[in-house]
């Protein structure tokens, strides 16, 4: 839900440990549109959990850089593996 405040929590597990980031909904833009992902029906929490991961891995450009199974296992706490197939 989108929060009139425009603050929002969410709960990561960053190397092994449970913390929380709190994140403002200022979502970077160009053109008035998000400059990073997008959705078709307009849904923000996919805009605000790439924030969290960008403040979480220190920038946007660094959490490009990131590997999926890296980021799944900061969101879940669970573990994740790469395979090369």
């Amino acid at each position: 839900q989108i929060n009139k405040q425009g603050i929002y929590s969410l709960k990561v597990c960053k190397n092994g440990v449970q913390s929380e980031i709190i994140i403002d909904d200022f979502i970077p833009c160009i053109n008035d549109v998000p400059a990073f992902s997008r959705t078709a029906n307009g849904d923000v929490w996919i805009l605000l959990l790439e924030k969290a991961l960008a403040k979480l891995n220190g920038s946007y450009e660094q959490s490009k850089k990131t590997k999926p199974h890296h980021i799944l296992k900061d969101l879940t706490g669970a573990p994740s593996f790469e395979w090369d197939i």
